[in-house]
């Protein structure tokens, strides 16, 4: 799970900076380009999300771990049904005339969902702290912290265009987690 979440984090950022690099380059190749670019970042951009609840959540032993992939499965599909559903109903985002992108009117329920992610990571951390044994709870308060780096460093990017911070957060709290992890703490 870790390595899986490195990796679509990576493709996230590169595919990422390729919306950004032909957003508003003229010409009828790029505003195909910036459709195609746009709605494959809005594919990938639940999975690492979803990949780090997944890993924090076997990682900090939680008990529904295999309801919880389940249900994960469940809305990613249906996510990636809205993101399909998107290319004729524009309600997440649009490429205008002008190969500009622009954020549809059910951008946060679509932009939300790997912070829903994210918050999921923290309440599972917050509640196997509470699970355990008292000399037990430093690795899981840890392993929170990590956590709360992702998930303060992603609401920048959910309320302010242009801003990614979600991804920076998320890498940063990776690393913090793998160093941690390489230590033998957890």
């Amino acid at each position: 799970l870790f390595n899986g979440t490195i990796l679509s984090l990576i493709f996230v950022l590169l595919a990422d900076a390729f919306t950004w690099l032909f957003n508003g380059v003229p010409g009828q190749w790029s505003y195909w380009l910036g459709w195609g670019l746009n709605s494959l970042y809005w594919l990938a951009c639940a999975i690492p999300g979803y990949l780090v609840m997944l890993y924090c959540m076997k990682k900090v032993g939680f008990p529904y771990f295999k309801q919880s992939i389940r249900i994960g499965v469940v809305v990613m599909i249906l996510y990636w049904v809205s993101i399909l559903l998107n290319l004729k109903s524009h309600l997440i985002f649009y490429v205008d005339s002008n190969n500009l992108y622009h954020r549809g009117e059910a951008f946060l329920i679509a932009g939300g969902l790997p912070l829903i992610f994210i918050t999921a990571s923290v309440l599972v951390c917050i509640y196997r702290i509470f699970c355990v044994e008292v000399h037990h709870r430093r690795a899981y308060c840890m392993f929170l912290s990590f956590m709360l780096i992702a998930l303060v460093g992603s609401i920048p990017q959910v309320m302010v265009y242009g801003v990614v911070t979600i991804w920076i957060s998320l890498a940063v709290a990776l690393v913090a987690c793998y160093v941690y992890l390489q230590n033998g703490s957890v």
